[in-house]
Protein backbone atom coordinates (compact mmCIF):
# COMPACT_ATOMS: atom_id res chain seq x y z
CA UNK A 1 0.00 0.00 0.00
CA UNK A 2 1.66 3.57 -1.02
CA UNK A 3 1.01 6.24 1.14
CA UNK A 4 -1.42 8.72 0.19
CA UNK A 5 -0.75 11.78 2.33
CA UNK A 6 1.57 13.88 0.72
CA UNK A 7 0.37 13.71 -2.97
CA UNK A 8 -3.05 14.51 -1.89
CA UNK A 9 -1.95 17.51 0.35
CA UNK A 10 -0.26 18.91 -2.63
CA UNK A 11 -3.28 18.42 -5.15
CA UNK A 12 -5.45 19.83 -2.64
CA UNK A 13 -2.95 23.06 -2.07
CA UNK A 14 -3.16 23.17 -6.03
CA UNK A 15 -7.35 22.92 -5.97
CA UNK A 16 -7.19 25.76 -3.37
CA UNK A 17 -4.36 27.76 -4.09
CA UNK A 18 -6.09 27.32 -7.73
CA UNK A 19 -9.28 29.16 -7.10
CA UNK A 20 -9.46 32.78 -7.96
CA UNK A 21 -12.58 33.42 -5.62
CA UNK A 22 -10.42 31.92 -2.85
CA UNK A 23 -6.96 33.97 -3.75
CA UNK A 24 -9.05 37.07 -3.89
CA UNK A 25 -9.83 36.61 -0.32
CA UNK A 26 -6.35 35.46 1.05
CA UNK A 27 -3.77 35.90 -1.57
CA UNK A 28 -1.51 33.86 0.46
CA UNK A 29 -3.49 30.64 -0.32
CA UNK A 30 -2.55 28.02 2.33
CA UNK A 31 0.14 28.31 4.79
CA UNK A 32 1.95 25.04 6.12
CA UNK A 33 3.59 26.02 8.17
CA UNK A 34 1.69 29.80 9.15
CA UNK A 35 4.79 32.21 9.59
CA UNK A 36 5.18 33.70 13.09
CA UNK A 37 3.46 36.96 13.02
CA UNK A 38 0.07 36.37 10.18
CA UNK A 39 -2.52 38.43 10.00
CA UNK A 40 -5.17 38.84 8.49
CA UNK A 41 -7.56 36.06 6.86
CA UNK A 42 -5.58 32.46 6.66
CA UNK A 43 -6.27 28.90 5.95
CA UNK A 44 -3.92 26.15 7.21
CA UNK A 45 -3.88 22.21 6.50
CA UNK A 46 -4.14 20.00 9.67
CA UNK A 47 -5.37 16.76 11.42
CA UNK A 48 -4.59 14.13 8.30
CA UNK A 49 -4.95 10.84 9.28
CA UNK A 50 -4.86 7.47 6.93
CA UNK A 51 -6.88 4.42 7.06
CA UNK A 52 -5.96 1.75 5.38
CA UNK A 53 -9.82 0.30 2.83
CA UNK A 54 -9.87 -2.29 0.64
CA UNK A 55 -10.46 -5.71 0.26
CA UNK A 56 -8.11 -8.93 -0.60
CA UNK A 57 -8.71 -7.93 -4.56
CA UNK A 58 -8.34 -3.98 -3.98
CA UNK A 59 -6.24 -1.74 -2.36
CA UNK A 60 -7.66 1.69 -1.36
CA UNK A 61 -7.36 4.43 1.49
CA UNK A 62 -9.19 6.92 3.42
CA UNK A 63 -7.71 9.96 4.12
CA UNK A 64 -8.90 12.42 6.73
CA UNK A 65 -7.70 16.36 7.30
CA UNK A 66 -9.29 19.55 8.05
CA UNK A 67 -8.81 23.26 6.51
CA UNK A 68 -8.83 25.46 9.42
CA UNK A 69 -9.75 28.99 8.35
CA UNK A 70 -8.27 32.00 10.87
CA UNK A 71 -10.07 35.64 10.42
CA UNK A 72 -8.43 37.74 13.28
CA UNK A 73 -10.47 41.13 13.72
CA UNK A 74 -11.71 43.12 11.94
CA UNK A 75 -11.73 39.87 9.22
CA UNK A 76 -14.46 38.26 11.59
CA UNK A 77 -17.37 38.55 9.21
CA UNK A 78 -15.69 36.90 6.22
CA UNK A 79 -14.79 33.48 7.88
CA UNK A 80 -18.47 32.17 7.01
CA UNK A 81 -17.70 33.21 3.43
CA UNK A 82 -13.88 31.84 3.24
CA UNK A 83 -15.38 28.18 5.24
CA UNK A 84 -18.13 28.46 2.03
CA UNK A 85 -15.58 28.73 -0.78
CA UNK A 86 -13.04 25.90 0.70
CA UNK A 87 -16.17 23.61 0.44
CA UNK A 88 -17.14 24.52 -2.84
CA UNK A 89 -13.60 23.91 -4.12
CA UNK A 90 -12.78 20.49 -2.39
CA UNK A 91 -16.50 18.93 -2.00
CA UNK A 92 -16.93 16.37 -4.55
CA UNK A 93 -13.25 16.88 -5.99
CA UNK A 94 -11.75 14.49 -8.41
CA UNK A 95 -8.14 15.47 -8.14
CA UNK A 96 -5.41 13.26 -9.84
CA UNK A 97 -3.06 12.42 -7.17
CA UNK A 98 -0.28 10.43 -8.19
CA UNK A 99 -0.34 6.54 -7.70
CA UNK A 100 -3.96 6.84 -6.93
CA UNK A 101 -6.72 6.26 -9.25
CA UNK A 102 -10.80 7.85 -8.52
CA UNK A 103 -9.56 9.79 -5.90
CA UNK A 104 -13.10 11.93 -4.65
CA UNK A 105 -13.06 14.70 -1.57
CA UNK A 106 -16.28 14.65 0.21
CA UNK A 107 -16.67 17.48 2.86
CA UNK A 108 -18.06 15.92 6.13
CA UNK A 109 -18.89 19.04 8.09
CA UNK A 110 -17.47 22.78 9.54
CA UNK A 111 -17.60 23.96 13.33
CA UNK A 112 -16.79 27.07 14.28
CA UNK A 113 -14.68 28.03 17.13
CA UNK A 114 -13.98 31.31 19.60
CA UNK A 115 -10.29 31.99 19.97
CA UNK A 116 -8.91 32.80 23.07
CA UNK A 117 -8.22 36.36 22.45
CA UNK A 118 -11.93 36.95 22.34
CA UNK A 119 -11.92 38.34 19.57
CA UNK A 120 -10.46 35.99 16.59
CA UNK A 121 -12.58 32.95 15.06
CA UNK A 122 -11.76 29.75 13.63
CA UNK A 123 -13.70 27.37 10.78
CA UNK A 124 -12.68 23.97 10.63
CA UNK A 125 -13.69 22.24 7.58
CA UNK A 126 -13.57 18.71 7.70
CA UNK A 127 -13.37 15.94 4.68
CA UNK A 128 -12.40 12.76 3.71
CA UNK A 129 -10.57 11.76 0.80
CA UNK A 130 -11.04 8.21 -0.88
CA UNK A 131 -9.07 6.64 -3.04
CA UNK A 132 -8.06 3.22 -5.10
CA UNK A 133 -4.19 2.52 -5.75
CA UNK A 134 -3.31 2.83 -9.23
Amino acid sequence: MSEATLPLQKAIVCLIDGDAAVLAMVPRGLLDPVPQGTTGLYMRPTGWQELEEGSDDADAVRVTFEIQCYAPPPTRDDLATLAGMVKRVLHKARPVVDGFSEVEILHRGTQYFDEPDGLSRRAVCRFEALADEA
